[in-house]
């Protein structure tokens, strides 16, 4: 894992899935809709190879809200099991150099 890899772990947070670690390139944030809320974030996947432009597949990671949830109550870090996203799906690309997804 790369120093910016490395940086974004700290400040955004990562899960592992099959076997492979995948680091956030954002804070997760509220999405869906009222009668749908989830929270999402966009990720990549230390594995995947960079290409020859600095471009790499970005994913979609989406938590659903935990039943048990009370945000009246609790703290938003125990809304979601974040370490275990409900669905992963590839989602353009990412680079890391630019910061931004396509």
């Amino acid at each position: 894992m790369n120093e910016r890899h490395e940086k974004m772990r700290r400040e955004n947070g990562y899960f592992e899935r099959d076997g492979k670690l995948y680091v956030l390139t954002q804070q997760a944030y509220l999405d869906g809709s009222n009668e749908h809320p989830y929270y999402t974030a966009g990720a990549i996947c230390t594995a995947d190879e960079v290409d020859e432009d600095g471009w790499q597949p970005n994913y979609k990671a989406i938590w659903e809200i935990l039943d048990s949830y009370r945000p009246e109550d609790m703290q938003e870090d125990c809304a979601c099991n974040w370490y275990e996203p409900d669905e992963i799906e590839e989602s353009g690309e990412y680079s890391i150099e630019e910061d931004r997804c396509c």
